[in-house]
Order: C-alpha cells, then structure tokens, then sequence
C-alpha cells in the first residue's frame, strides 16, 4: 500500500466514527452486545432464548454490508486497507471472540 494513498484515505476519515490511526470502526462492537443484551433479556424475557440462540458471529465486512451504519461503505474499504499492526491483532482477537 502506498504511502500517498494512506495518508488519503486518513484524510478521508475526518468526522467519520472510524479510527484514524488503525482505519476501524469500533461500531463493529455492536454486533457482540446485541448478543449480550439478549442474554441479559432472557432471564426477565425466557422466550428470548431463541433470539440469542439464532446469533451468529459476523464477520466485519458482513457486519457493516448488513448496518445501518452511515459510514458502512467506507468502513469496509478503510478495514481493507488497515495497516497490518493494526488488522493483524484486530483479526486475532475477533477470530478469538467467535470461537
């Protein structure tokens, strides 16, 4: 990845909520506290049960092409160019939250 076209993008960061350092959105968290607001519903909400068993893990592009997120576009291309010290320990931690 060039320099120039980083350094562009960054730019193009400006008033978005997506990190300018590490090009993520920290909105990609929404997808694991929808789960943990339905297991926290489930002992008031029993039927609820099911709602939580039907979540599945997402991937990030999966997450955002599914959002309503303004920036959701944006935030597919910024996660494809994230600087790998940034991805790389990105993608490991998530691959450990699915499993």
């Amino acid at each position: 990845m060039a320099g120039g076209t980083l350094s562009a993008m960054r730019a193009r960061l400006v008033d978005t909520n997506i990190n300018e350092k590490a090009l993520l959105a920290t909105d990609y968290l929404n997808h694991f506290h929808e789960f943990v607001m339905l297991l926290e519903l489930v002992r008031d909400m029993p039927d609820m049960l099911d709602e939580a068993r039907k979540w599945h893990p997402k991937t990030y592009q999966e997450h955002f092409s599914e959002s309503a997120f303004p920036d959701r576009d944006f935030a597919i291309e910024a996660y494809n160019m994230s600087p790998p010290e940034y991805r790389g320990r990105f993608d490991e931690t998530i691959s450990r939250i699915h499993s």
